[in-house]
């Protein structure tokens, strides 16, 4: 399993999280322990999403490096 399916399995579980605490059905237990997954995916989503944007700058920057005559400002 590489790394980037293992991000992604985590943001996608914290999607799925989020969505069964909207859920209204939840049980005192249940919903603490829910709330409690969610709060630690928290922050380690922030740095996921955080990570991919500087993936895509790093993509944008290596394009513009490559084509050097596609600002001829630069």
């Amino acid at each position: 399993m590489s790394i980037d399916h293992k991000l992604r399995s985590v943001v996608a579980r914290h999607a799925e999280l989020g969505a069964a605490l909207a859920a209204s059905d939840l049980a005192g237990d249940r919903y603490a322990k829910l709330s409690r997954e969610y709060a630690e995916l928290d922050p380690v989503v922030a740095r996921i999403n955080d990570l991919e944007t500087v993936r895509a700058e790093l993509a944008g920057l290596e394009e513009m490096v490559a084509d050097p005559g596609s600002d001829a400002e630069m």
